[in-house]
C-alpha cells in the first residue's frame, strides 16, 4: 500500500503537445508516439479485439503506438503488438496486421491532424458523442472538433498512473456489512434523504462517482462523496476552476470546467486488518437534503464511528468531521491527489496544513485544508506523505479553495491578486473556521442553508397513507419503476424526494457572491475533460438549469447566471460574436466558457441572447425588484439592438424574420429563415423589452425613435405559430397522432419529417413553455400539444424535464406523470447515449451521462402542476395527476411576487394562503370552481371575488404584505347554504350550515345544489 500511496504525491507535470507528424517506420524497429486528442486523451487499444477508446492516463498499456508506412498508407501498432482496424462502425483492436486497416493522416487548419481510412477520405477517426474518457472511437465528417488529435512523444507526456487513485479508492475492507433494517439509520437524519448501505467503491460500477458519489456544495466549493472506509475520498471542485480564454475558439479548445482534485482521508496505524471477513457492521451512508449533511455510519471492535461532511456557506470551507467511540482511536493521513491538467504544483504538508496552487490560461488557484485533531493524547505531524494523525477521539478536516476570477473585469476577467494573497486569504478562512470548531460550523451551515431549503415543503399522500419509505434509495429506485408501485406511499415519496433534491442541488451550487452560473454537471465534475467540457451550453440546457429559480422560491440562486449574463453581455467575446454577424449589441454562440469565450460550433445559432434576456425579465416579474432592473435594462436592450439590426422582412408576407436560424439541434434543416424557435425567442424578447420600458420610464434611456422602432418590429414579427398536417408518414398512428392531425411547425418552410423521429428538443415549443405564447383556448394550443405528443414520451433525461413543463402547461397532469415516470427509471450507460435517459441511484439526472438540466428541469415541472402563474394569473392546480389524490405544497412562489400554499384532498383544493409581498393586482383561477361560492378572506376580513369574463376571479383592494385565504370547505356569509343551494355545478358536498362535508356520515346535505338525506 506504501507504494500505492507515494504515487499520489507524484508531480502532475503539464502535458506538452506538440503539432507534429510522427515518425513513420517499419515493424522491425517501430518508433512509439502518443496519440492525444485536442480534447486532452489519449488513444487506448485495451486488449485484443476490445473498442479502441481514450484514457486520460497515458501509463496505461496499449497507448503508445508506432506507425508503418507513409503519411498516406500506414497501419497503428501498440507497444503490445494489437493493431487499429475499423470495423465498419468503431475502431477495434487486432493481434493480426493482415486485418488491420490502411490509414491516412490529413494535416487540420487548426494545426493538429485527423487520421482517416483510406478507403473513406472524406471523415475522420472521431470521439464519439464526447470527449471524456472511455469514449469509443468511430468516423465523422472531416474537420469536426472532436477529430482534432496530434503525436506526442515519450518525453513530451505526463506519465503520473491516475488509475493509482483507482487503486487505492478500490482497497477496502475484505466485508462490509449494511445496516440491517431501517432503524438502524442514524437518529440525526431527516425523512428526505438519498442513502446506500455500502460503499461507493464496494458498489462495482463501471462509474462510481457518476452512480453512487454524493454531492454536497455551498455555491461555488464542493464535493463529492463516496463514504469509503479505509479511504475516503473527498472529490472536490471549484466553479471557476476554467481553462480556456474570451475568444471563438475550435470546439475541442475553447476551455473546459476542470476537476480541482481530491482530498484523501486513508486510515493507518497499527492493527489494521484488510482481509478480516466481517470487520465493519451497521454500515450506513447518508445524504440528508433538509439540513445539506452528509453521513457515514459503521461499527467496528464493538463501537460507532461517525463521519459527517457539509460545505459551508457562511464559513466557506467543506468540512469533514470523524469520531469514534469511547476506548477505541483515529488514526488518519490525510493527503491531496491534484486533478489532471490544472498545472499544478507539487503538494506540500507542513504542521497541520497541506497547499497546492497553480495556474491555468487566465486564472490562477489555490488550495489548502488544516487538520484538527482532538482528545487526550492526540497527536500530529507533517511528512512528504500527507498529514498524520493518532491516537484522537475526533478528527476536524477543513478545506478551502479559490481562484482568481472576476467576471466583472472584461480584461483580464481576474481580480489580479497575487499567488501570495490567494494563499493567505485560504488560510485565514481556514483558521477561523478551526477556531469556530465542529459544533458552531454545523449550527451555522444549517441555519443558512435551511433559510434557502425550508421555504417549499411538499407532502404528498395516496389518500390514505403519506408519502415515505424505509428503502435505501438504490432498492427505492428499481421499486418504482415496477408495476404500479409509483402510486403507493414509496413512489410519491421518491416524486417528492426527486422535487426538492433539484431544489437541494440549486442551492448547493448557484447561491454567493461568485457570479458564475451553474454548467452542464452544476458544480460537481470529476474528470479533466468532462463530456462536453462540462460548459455553459446556451441552447437550452443552463436555461433549463434555473427553471426552477424562481417558482420554488429560491430566487436569490437565480444571481449567478443573471450576473453572468449582464456583465458578458460587455465581454470582448460576447460583442465581438455580435460584430460577426454584422450587428451591434451581443450574442453568444451556444458552447461558451465563463470568460465570454465560444467554439465555433454552429455559429448562426445566434438567439441565445433572447433567451439569456427572459431570464432577466423573469426575475423582475417574480420580484418586481426595480432596482435591479435598472442594472439589466442596458443588456436586454442591447440584445434587442442586435435583433432590430438582424430582422429581414419577407417580401412575400411582409413580417419580419429572424435570418438563417437553426432549431437546436435538428441537423437536417441547418439553415432557414424563420424558424419557429428563434421567432418565438425574438417576439419575447421585444415583448420583455417593451414592457420594461413601461415600468422604467424615462429611466431606460431610450429615445422615442428607439421605441418606436422596436415596437413596429414587435408588430410586425412573423409569430412562430404556423401549422402543417400529418402525413402519415412515419406511421399511422404515430406516438399517437394520426393522419391529417394539426401540428404546429418546426419549420417556416421545411416540413416536420425533415426533423429526426422522436428528437429530444422541443425547440419550437417555447411557446407552451418556458412562455406562455400559446395556452389553452389559444388558437394554435391545440396543434402545439399535438405537436408535443408527436415528439413521443423517450429521451434523455434533460428532454424529459422540459416535457414535464410541457405536459403541465397543457393542464394534463396524467400525461405529466408518465414523463416523470421515465425520468426515474434507473439509466443503465455512463457513456453518451441519448435512449438511456433516466436516472441513476444517487439520483443524478442522465443524458446519458450524468447532465444536471434533467434534474432541474422535473423540479420545476413539478412546481408547474401544482400552480402556474406566467400569464399573470394564479392558476391553482391546474395539472395535478391522479396518483396525487391527496397532499400540500407551501411557499411556491408566483409572478407578481406572491408566495403560495396549497392542500388539497380527492384531487381538489381545500385551503389556499396567498401572501402579497408588493400588492400587485391578484387574480386567481382555481379550475372550474367558482370562487364566489367559497369563502375568501383578506387579512382575516371576508370578500368576494370579482369573476372575469375569462373564468378567472379577482380578489380586490390586496395590499403589500396581506393574507389571502381561500377556504374551499366553507360558503360565505352566515347564510352559506343559500349560496350552495344556488351553485347546481359545484362538485361539494355541504351540510346545512354551509361547511363542505368530506365524510360519509348520516343526515341532510347538499350536493348540487340539491338536498339529500344519507
Amino acid at each position: 500500500m506504501k507504494r500505492i500511496l507515494s504515487l499520489f504525491l507524484l508531480c502532475i507535470i503539464a502535458v506538452a503537445s506538440w503539432a507534429q507528424l510522427p515518425e513513420f517506420s517499419s515493424t522491425d524497429s517501430p518508433k512509439f508516439f502518443f496519440v492525444k486528442f485536442a480534447s486532452g486523451n489519449f488513444l487506448n487499444a485495451p486488449s485484443n479485439g476490445a473498442k479502441l477508446v481514450t484514457t486520460n492516463s497515458a501509463a496505461k498499456p496499449g497507448t503508445q503506438w508506432a506507425f508503418v508506412g507513409s503519411k498516406s498508407n500506414f497501419k497503428m501498432v501498440t507497444e503490445n503488438g494489437l493493431w487499429c482496424k475499423y470495423s465498419g462502425d468503431r475502431f477495434v483492436a487486432t493481434d493480426s496486421q493482415n486485418d488491420a486497416s490502411a490509414l491516412g493522416i490529413y494535416s487540420r487548419s487548426d494545426g493538429n491532424f485527423e487520421i482517416y481510412i483510406t478507403s473513406d477520405t472524406s471523415r475522420g477517426m472521431n470521439q464519439w458523442g464526447a470527449t471524456s474518457a472511455g469514449v469509443e472511437l468511430g468516423l465523422w465528417q472531416r474537420n469536426n472538433g472532436n477529430n482534432s488529435l496530434n503525436f506526442v512523444t515519450i518525453e513530451d507526456v505526463d506519465l503520473t498512473d491516475y488509475s493509482a487513485l483507482d487503486a487505492a479508492l478500490s482497497t477496502e475492507y475484505a466485508q462490509v456489512s449494511a445496516s440491517a433494517t431501517y432503524t438502524s439509520l442514524p437518529e440525526d437524519i431527516n425523512d428526505l434523504r438519498v442513502w446506500f448501505n455500502k460503499p461507493g467503491t464496494k458498489t462495482g460500477v463501471g462509474n462510481v462517482w457518476m452512480e453512487y458519489s454524493q454531492p454536497i456544495g455551498n455555491g461555488h466549493l464542493g464535493a463529492s462523496l463516496f463514504g469509503g472506509i479505509y479511504c475516503d475520498q473527498l472529490q472536490f471542485n471549484e466553479k471557476s476552476l476554467w481553462s480556456g480564454k474570451s475568444e471563438l475558439a475550435t470546439t475541442p479548445t475553447y476551455g473546459f470546467y476542470r476537476n480541482f482534485g481530491s482530498l484523501l482521508v486513508v486510515e493507518e496505524g497499527e492493527g489494521l486488518d484488510l482481509t478480516k471477513t466481517n470487520p465493519i457492521t451497521k454500515y450506513v451512508r447518508y445524504l440528508d437534503i433538509e439540513d445539506a449533511v452528509g453521513g457515514v455510519n459503521f461499527n467496528r471492535g464493538g463501537g460507532l464511528f461517525t463521519r459527517r461532511y457539509i460545505a459551508s456557506e457562511p464559513d466557506d470551507v467543506i468540512a469533514a468531521h470523524y469520531t469514534a467511540p469511547e476506548g477505541q482511536k483515529l488514526a488518519f493521513c490525510i493527503s491531496y491527489y491534484p486533478g489532471e491538467s490544472i498545472n499544478n504544483s507539487r503538494p506540500v504538508y507542513n504542521e497541520a496544513y497541506g497547499e497546492f496552487h497553480g495556474s491555468l490560461d487566465l486564472v490562477s488557484y489555490n488550495t489548502q485544508f488544516r487538520v484538527v485533531p482532538l482528545g487526550e493524547g492526540a497527536s500530529i505531524y507533517a511528512d512528504e506523505k500527507g498529514i498524520h494523525v493518532a491516537n484522537a477521539d475526533e478528527v476536524l478536516v477543513l478545506l478551502a479553495g479559490k481562484t482568481d476570477y472576476d467576471g466583472t473585469n472584461m480584461k483580464t476577467f481576474t481580480t489580479g491578486a497575487s499567488a501570495e494573497d490567494l494563499a493567505t486569504d485560504i488560510r485565514t478562512i481556514l483558521d477561523r473556521a478551526a477556531d469556530k470548531g465542529w459544533a458552531a460550523l454545523l449550527a451555522d451551515h444549517k441555519t443558512n442553508y435551511r433559510s434557502y431549503f425550508d421555504r417549499v415543503k411538499l407532502n404528498l399522500s395516496t389518500g390514505t397513507a403519506d408519502a415515505a419509505s424505509n428503502k435505501n434509495t438504490q432498492s427505492l429506485v428499481d421499486y418504482f419503476s415496477q408495476s404500479t408501485n409509483y402510486k403507493t406511499k414509496d413512489g410519491l415519496y421518491l416524486q417528492q424526494l426527486y422535487f426538492q433534491y433539484g431544489r437541494y442541488l440549486m442551492i448547493s451550487c448557484s447561491r454567493g457572491p461568485l457570479q458564475v452560473p451553474s454548467n452542464l454537471q452544476g458544480l460537481w465534475n470529476n474528470k479533466a475533460n468532462a463530456p462536453w467540457h462540462s460548459d455553459v451550453h446556451t441552447n437550452i440546457n443552463i436555461q433549463m438549469n434555473y427553471w426552477p429559480a424562481e417558482p420554488t422560491n429560491l430566487s436569490e440562486c437565480h444571481m449567478p447566471l443573471l450576473d453572468h449574463i449582464i456583465n458578458l453581455s460587455n465581454s470582448p467575446g460576447w460583442t465581438q460574436a455580435a460584430k460577426n454577424n454584422g450587428q451591434t449589441g451581443w450574442t453568444v454562440y451556444t458552447e461558451s466558457n465563463i470568460f465570454g469565450g465560444m467554439s465555433d460550433f454552429m455559429p448562426n445559432y445566434v438567439v441565445a441572447n433572447a433567451w439569456y434576456c427572459t431570464h432577466l425579465w423573469q426575475h423582475y416579474r417574480y420580484t418586481l425588484d426595480r432596482d435591479y432592473l435598472k442594472r439589466a435594462f442596458p443588456t436586454m436592450w442591447a440584445a434587442a439592438k442586435f435583433w432590430t439590426e438582424r430582422l429581414k422582412k419577407n417580401s412575400a408576407d411582409g413580417t419580419w424574420e429572424c435570418p438563417n436560424e437553426w432549431s437546436p439541434e435538428n441537423h437536417s434543416v441547418s439553415k432557414e429563415n424563420a424558424v419557429a424557435h428563434a421567432q418565438q425567442l425574438v417576439i419575447e424578447l421585444l415583448q420583455n423589452v417593451s414592457d420594461a420600458i413601461d415600468v422604467l420610464g424615462d429611466e431606460a434611456n431610450v429615445t422615442d425613435t428607439q421605441v418606436k422602432n422596436l415596437r413596429t418590429k414587435l408588430e410586425g414579427m412573423d409569430t412562430g405559430l404556423h401549422t402543417e398536417t400529418y402525413d402519415g408518414a412515419w406511421g399511422n398512428p404515430f406516438n399517437g397522432i394520426s393522419k391529417g392531425t394539426e401540428l404546429l411547425r418546426e419549420w417556416k418552410v421545411s416540413p416536420y419529417s425533415k426533423a429526426e423521429k422522436n428528437h429530444r428538443h422541443l425547440s419550437h415549443l417555447m411557446c407552451l413553455y418556458p412562455f406562455n405564447q400559446v395556452y389553452p383556448g389559444h388558437e394554435y394550443f391545440e396543434p402545439a400539444v399535438n405537436s408535443l405528443r408527436h415528439r413521443g414520451d423517450a429521451a434523455t433525461g434533460w428532454s424529459l424535464g422540459w416535457k414535464v413543463n410541457c405536459w403541465a402547461r397543457a393542464q394534463d397532469g396524467d400525461h405529466a406523470m408518465i414523463i416523470i415516470r421515465n425520468a426515474l427509471k434507473h439509466s443503465t450507460s455512463y457513456e453518451t447515449d441519448q435512449n438511456k435517459g433516466g436516472v441513476y441511484y444517487n439520483l443524478y439526472d442522465s443524458h446519458a451521462p450524468f447532465q444536471i438540466d434533467g434534474n432541474f428541469g422535473t423540479c420545476a415541472g413539478i412546481a408547474e402542476l401544482l400552480m402556474q402563474s406566467g400569464t399573470g394569473i394564479i392558476d391553482l392546480l391546474p395539472a395535478l395527476p391522479s396518483v396525487w389524490p391527496k397532499g400540500e405544497v407551501s411557499g411556491l412562489k408566483a409572478v407578481g411576487n406572491f408566495t403560495i400554499d396549497i392542500a388539497w384532498e380527492k384531487k381538489l383544493p381545500t385551503l389556499v394562503t396567498i401572501r402579497s409581498h408588493k400588492g400587485q393586482p391578484l387574480r386567481v383561477k382555481a379550475g372550474e370552481i367558482d370562487l364566489t361560492t367559497v369563502l375568501v378572506a383578506v387579512n382575516g376580513a371576508e370578500v368576494t371575488p370579482v369573476k372575469n369574463e375569462d373564468g378567472t376571479f379577482t380578489i380586490e383592494g390586496v395590499q403589500a404584505d396581506d393574507v389571502v385565504t381561500i377556504d374551499f370547505t366553507s360558503t360565505p356569509g352566515a347564510e352559506g347554504i343559500e349560496s350552495v343551494k344556488a351553485n347546481t355545478k359545484t362538485p361539494y358536498t355541504f351540510d346545512l350550515q354551509g361547511r363542505r362535508n368530506t365524510n360519509t356520515g348520516n343526515g341532510i346535505f347538499v350536493t348540487g345544489g340539491k338536498k339529500v338525506i344519507r
